[in-house]
């Protein structure tokens, strides 16, 4: 992929207002039949009354993430849906369980408990695919012995020894996740 057209933010640049731009320039950029790459590593929040998943940017809030629909997972997954790409690959190395990098709950004044995310379910047959590092209850973990996420590693992995259908990506990354 071209630098071009290549979208990035890292760490303190992906804040609220810049993931909102950087989503929107994108899309407005695709042309048909394009094949669009969305890649998102942070954390993810559950809504504590409804249960959908939030991706949290950098400079927003925790306890008021819920108030700002644009950051919804459904929402940003109907973006890219909507676009005019044939094919869009969605990697989610993030949990949406509430808690932090130690186990602590992202929610102050809270315990480090699990919230499980409502089931999130994509359209049969439609053009997004979406690998992610777990289920409504499960944690995305590091993969500290290479510096990486543990699914980021090894979709990376994938893609570099020259994966390149959706299937072969996923059953190469997800069995080598389970030995790990």
């Amino acid at each position: 992929i071209s630098d071009r057209n290549t979208y990035a933010l890292i760490d303190e640049s992906a804040t609220g207002s810049q993931i909102e731009g950087k989503l929107s320039l994108m899309l407005q950029n695709v042309k048909e039949g394009d094949t669009v790459y969305f890649y998102y590593n942070g954390h993810g929040v559950p809504d504590q009354k409804s249960s959908e998943a939030y991706i949290l940017p950098s400079d927003e809030t925790v306890d008021f993430i819920t108030r700002k629909e644009q950051f919804k997972f459904s929402n940003v997954y109907k973006q890219l849906e909507s676009s005019k790409a044939s094919k869009v690959l969605a990697v989610i190395d993030s949990c949406f369980s509430g808690r932090g990098n130690e186990g602590q709950s992202l929610f102050k004044g809270t315990a480090g408990a699990v919230v499980r995310t409502k089931k999130f379910t994509a359209d049969e047959g439609g053009k997004v695919a979406i690998l992610t590092a777990g289920s409504e209850s499960q944690f995305s973990n590091g993969y500290e012995a290479k510096g990486h996420r543990l699914l980021s590693y090894f979709v990376m992995r994938s893609l570099l020894e020259g994966k390149t259908s959706l299937n072969d990506i996923y059953l190469n990354s997800v069995m080598r996740v389970k030995e790990v």
